[in-house]
């Protein structure tokens, strides 16, 4: 059996979409949905939600467990932020 998957989004009044997705069948033929939600009003929330979509997959494809993902993600938003004082106050939900 193999699996389907669409995905739409609304930007609603920015000029910019903050929210990235995926999906991903693994390996194991397991379906993995992530969906990211930039912060907005805070620099860098487009950023953020890919950086943290991108870890979590990555995790997740190499094996790791959810928490596993889910750690790699906050790392990757959190490194990145501290790399770069422009996006210090980034964020995404998960």
């Amino acid at each position: 059996m193999g699996w389907r998957g669409e995905g739409a989004q609304h930007q609603g009044a920015r000029a910019y979409q903050e929210d990235s997705w995926a999906l991903r069948t693994l390996a194991d033929g397991a379906l993995v949905a992530v969906l990211a939600d930039g912060m907005g009003g805070h620099a860098g929330g487009a950023v953020a939600s890919r950086l943290a979509v991108g870890a979590f997959l990555m995790a997740i494809e190499n094996g790791g467990s959810l928490a596993d993902a889910l750690d790699a993600a906050n790392r990757a938003v959190g490194e990145a932020a501290r790399r770069d004082t422009a996006l210090q106050n980034m964020g995404s939900t998960l």
